[in-house]
């Protein structure tokens, strides 16, 4: 690339870059004011019992409390801390219902830049990536969640795209298995996309992998090793263990009693697939990793969204598993679903508060309500498989990834194969060649 041409297309991603970031400047002025005139609803005050608790007993000790403030304490042990944080801060006076609400807000802003960065590196296409990143940013789903609900659920996906960025844009391992870990230490829901990213450092070499997974044990020992020391049966079944506590009404769940099955059944049901979903959600991430090598980002969204269409468990915070997955692998599609999701979640919540938008107490779905939500589970389904497709039919990006420094698994380009690692790609990718033909999609 000549030089006017490079400075050229250096402005390029400058204003596309700027234009995301503005936007998200934008929806973070109207969650905050939202999270600062409304209370929330019950989660924000069962955080808030939860946080007074631990203010006296710790976050360690909150794990040996028997059903601390009337429920069950099923959060992992970052989470604790940030909520002695914010306990600290509101005996300052600051309201705990918008401290509760400010991480996640906060988390979207940087998640939108990521998306922005993410997709530019994998498709190099600015404008389709300002167009991902703004998408993110001005999402209903995440203005509904993040400005009103009171949950985390935002915090750990800017934390998992993170760990995507170290590892593919600055080829830092160690550190992106730190960040991983930390986003397993506030939900553990990213457990889904672990066997993806650590087949990619795989195929990366085993360097990569050692130092991903030195990061990842590390950081787990030291946030997780003394509630495991301490209350470990109260962490592995009220944590580890956790499948939800309402009626199952999202997605799979209502198909099922739709179908039939009643509800003293459909529990059992539900526990037998839990397992088969985490596993089917992260072989599809893995698959896509193996076809496509620089698409990590939208192979990690597609495992997270690809759990959230066959939870078991129903949770409306949970909408936002997806929303930046989505939006990596396809924005067009992620911006159907996430506009279905907003009007479920207007809807729903309008109705949870009696129209006030203060105070919304969570009850079962209307049969209205649970029509949105099935709508909105077919959107997503529908943004999925228009993701996946979209990530096995894109071309490889424009321009050169920047290069990473010599080490040994990559000693002069990024994604240099050792003899093992291509041995590996071999073997599996003529495994998939057949039903790859049969659908007729060419591999990049």
């Amino acid at each position: 690339m000549s030089p006017p041409a490079q400075q050229t297309h250096i402005g390029s991603t400058t204003r596309a870059r700027s234009v995301v970031l503005a936007v998200s400047l934008v929806f973070l002025a109207l969650k905050s004011w939202l999270a600062a005139t409304t209370h929330g609803t019950d989660d924000v005050r069962t955080f808030e019992q939860f946080a007074r608790i631990i203010g006296r007993v710790g976050p360690v000790g909150i794990y040996g409390v028997p059903h601390a403030a009337g429920g069950l304490y099923n959060h992992p042990p970052l989470t604790g801390d940030l909520l002695w944080i914010l306990q600290q801060i509101s005996r300052e006076g600051v309201s705990f219902p918008l401290l509760i609400r400010l991480p996640a807000i906060v988390a979207d802003v940087f998640t939108s830049l990521l998306v922005f960065e993410l997709v530019r590196d994998w498709t190099g296409s600015d404008r389709r990536a300002m167009w991902a990143g703004a998408g993110m940013a001005c999402s209903p789903v995440l203005i509904i969640i993040s400005g009103f609900h009171g949950n985390i659920d935002p915090v750990f996906i800017l934390l998992v795209l993170l760990s995507v960025w170290l590892l593919t844009r600055r080829r830092l391992p160690l550190p992106a298995g730190c960040v991983f870990a930390l986003a397993l230490s506030i939900k553990v829901v990213p457990l889904v996309a672990l066997p993806v990213l650590l087949l990619w450092a795989l195929l990366r070499g085993r360097r990569t992998l050692l130092l991903f997974a030195a990061g990842l044990a590390a950081t787990l020992a030291v946030v997780w090793g003394p509630a495991v020391v301490a209350h470990w049966p109260a962490l592995r079944d009220n944590v580890l263990g956790y499948n939800g506590w309402s009626t199952p009404q999202w997605g799979l769940a209502q198909v099922l009693q739709d179908l039939g099955i009643r509800s003293a059944e459909l529990r059992s049901v539900l526990d037998h697939l839990r397992t088969p979903v985490v596993l089917v959600s992260a072989l599809l991430g893995m698959g896509l990793v193996l076809r496509r090598r620089d698409a990590l980002a939208p192979a990690v969204g597609i495992s997270l969204a690809t759990l959230l269409l066959l939870s078991t468990a129903t949770g409306t915070q949970y909408l936002t598993w997806a929303v930046a997955g989505l939006f990596l692998a396809e924005p067009w599609t992620a911006l159907v679903y996430s506009l279905m999701g907003g009007l479920f979640l207007y809807r729903l919540y309008d109705s949870w508060s009696r129209g006030t938008w203060d105070v919304a107490r969570a009850t079962s779905w209307s049969g209205a309500n649970t029509q949105l939500a099935l709508l909105s589970w077919s959107a997503l389904a529908a943004a999925l498989v228009c993701s996946v497709r979209a990530v096995l039919r894109s071309p490889a990006a424009a321009g050169p990834a920047p290069k990473p420094a010599a080490t040994a698994d990559a000693p002069s380009e990024g994604f240099q194969e050792q003899p093992a690692e291509r041995r590996l790609s071999s073997a599996v990718r003529s495994a998939l060649r057949a039903p790859a033909d049969a659908a007729d999609i060419t591999e990049p």
